[in-house]
């Protein structure tokens, strides 16, 4: 199993697309742990609007804080293979399909997979 864990913050602006472009990836067993902290946007309703089971989403959390809002998503993930996810990201489609690959299936002990990425402006410009 494969826990995606996403913070958000009045993240509406690309959150749409970021999960449009992660839960394609998920299997059925997987989750995604979205700890949302205070947003005062649509985020959360654009959270709810997937109706996805595979999501877990925390509210009423007041952190104010990223560092303590990536730690509550870690601590509420159940996936032996964990993947951290920013709000304003766009997943390659094979991404999840590539992390699997290079862990083996060996979650007996500690591994860590770094991916590099594109940098794209707001209309999705390299």
């Amino acid at each position: 199993m494969l826990s995606v864990c996403m913070t958000t913050y009045n993240g509406e602006m690309y959150l749409r697309e970021q999960l449009e472009s992660i839960l394609p990836q998920l299997e059925p067993g997987d989750e995604m742990v979205i700890s949302d902290d205070s947003s005062t946007d649509k985020t959360l309703e654009i959270i709810r609007s997937f109706d996805d089971a595979r999501i877990k989403l925390l509210t009423e959390n007041r952190f104010f804080s990223p560092i303590y809002n990536v730690e509550n998503a870690l601590k509420h993930a159940s996936g032996a293979i964990l993947v951290l996810a920013d709000q304003d990201d766009i997943w390659r489609p094979d991404k999840l399909a590539l992390i699997r690959r290079q862990l083996g299936g060996k979650t007996d002990r500690p591994a860590l997979v770094m991916l590099d990425g594109d940098i794209i402006d707001a209309d999705g410009q390299r």
